[in-house]
């Protein structure tokens, strides 16, 4: 039963009294007991309508959980962030306590609508950030909202459809087999082996990382990629591929002779035989031999050992540790390789990916398959003009 009744009586007559509040009465779906107290009659009226008419569509929200605060949401929107992986619940939490718990925590959840999440993501943008740091951002306030929705503390999710500054992907940059060649020549002893291995099996530099002794059987030609090494918060954090798949890598000959002498000098370096779980590339040492570390990190790789290198030889060091896995890809599709391939050799979760990556280089192998199909025709034309007899008599044309 719902019902609007007046919160004091005149006593004499049982008439609400003049300057009376007025009390909406209600139960909620579970049965439970509510009510809200306005000062006129007309507005308790009205708000008990529209308490009906919401219930009766399933749209009715808890007036207690709306008024709850975003930490409380965030805090329990964050447990169950377990499953990302490492780098990428390091953007998150970065994102949600740098930028969005010192302007949100304290607010209830309810208070939240679309102008004041137009409001933040404006503020963003005049900091100045990046816009892919205003859209990650963007990103990790509409999840924790999306807890308050399916929690049924709000309605709608304010923080959706919003209109961003444009995201624009850093442009990969490809390396030709003469440039890598160069890169190698250049790079520090004893890493120009890693700058080889990373062009020509497309590994990511966390993989490159995390790669094991006993994953590189330098007798099939295959390394077996199913492990991830990179650095979070100042930890280090093992974990599976981005694609949390294993796939397997064929190296090619020269490679293979390459990973052999490469682990010959790891074993004499180390002065034992190696051991399975040994790390196949190793933290960079200083100038005195001194490692600062145990492992070697995908920040290593790009400050230490590949940006020097790109100087020695004369290439633009904007180049990235990633633009080798991007030459891999490069050199693939030059060689006439199908999307598909590229995909699995790569590991990427969806040949989608490989095609909005990599798409534009295929026009160009299109011409070149068109030139290809121009030059066996132009061959068979050839050769049957050869095979006209030399007395002159025609060949008959079956085409």
């Amino acid at each position: 039963m719902s019902s609007v009744d007046p919160i004091d009586r005149n006593p004499e007559s049982g008439k609400p009294a003049r300057d009376t509040r007025w009390k909406a009465r209600y139960r909620d779906p579970q049965g439970r007991q509510r009510s809200k107290t306005f000062d006129r009659k007309g507005d308790a009226e009205k708000f008990l309508a529209t308490v009906v008419t919401d219930m009766g569509r399933g749209d009715w929200i808890d007036p207690q959980l709306s008024r709850v605060t975003f930490k409380e949401w965030a805090d329990a929107w964050w447990a169950t962030t377990v499953h990302l992986r490492p780098s990428t619940r390091k953007g998150y939490s970065t994102a949600l306590g740098a930028r969005i718990r010192p302007t949100f925590d304290a607010v209830p959840i309810g208070s939240i609508d679309r102008s004041v999440v137009k409001e933040f993501i404006a503020e963003l943008v005049a900091r100045p950030l990046a816009p892919k740091t205003v859209a990650n951002t963007a990103l990790v306030l509409r999840l924790v909202l999306q807890e308050a929705v399916e929690g049924g503390a709000i309605r709608e999710n304010p923080a959706t459809k919003l209109k961003l500054p444009l995201t624009r992907r850093q442009e990969p940059r490809f390396l030709t087999a003469e440039e890598v060649a160069r890169l190698v020549d250049a790079t520090r002893d004893p890493y120009g082996f890693l700058i080889l291995f990373a062009a020509y099996t497309g590994l990511r530099s966390s993989e490159l990382c995390g790669l094991r002794v006993g994953k590189l059987d330098v007798l099939r030609g295959r390394v077996e990629v199913s492990e991830t090494l990179m650095q979070v918060r100042g930890k280090t954090v093992i974990g599976p591929t981005k694609s949390d798949r294993t796939r397997s890598v064929p190296l090619p000959a020269f490679l293979r002779d390459e990973a052999a002498a490469f682990l010959a000098f790891r074993r004499e370096q180390l002065g034992r035989t190696l051991e399975p779980d040994d790390l196949v590339f190793t933290p960079i040492a200083t100038a005195n031999g001194v490692t600062r570390t145990e492992f070697l990190y995908a920040e290593s790789i790009r400050r230490y050992i590949l940006k020097p290198a790109l100087a020695g030889a004369g290439l633009p060091t904007e180049v990235r540790t990633h633009d080798l896995r991007h030459t891999c890809a490069s050199l693939l599709i030059s060689l006439g390789a199908h999307p598909r391939a590229i995909m699995e050799r790569l590991g990427h979760s969806d040949i989608s990916v490989t095609l909005n990556v990599y798409g534009h280089l295929f026009p160009s192998l299109e011409e070149k398959l068109t030139d290809g199909l121009d030059e066996l025709y132009r061959s068979s034309e050839r050769s049957r003009v050869d095979a006209v007899p030399s007395d002159g008599a025609e060949v008959r044309n079956i085409r």
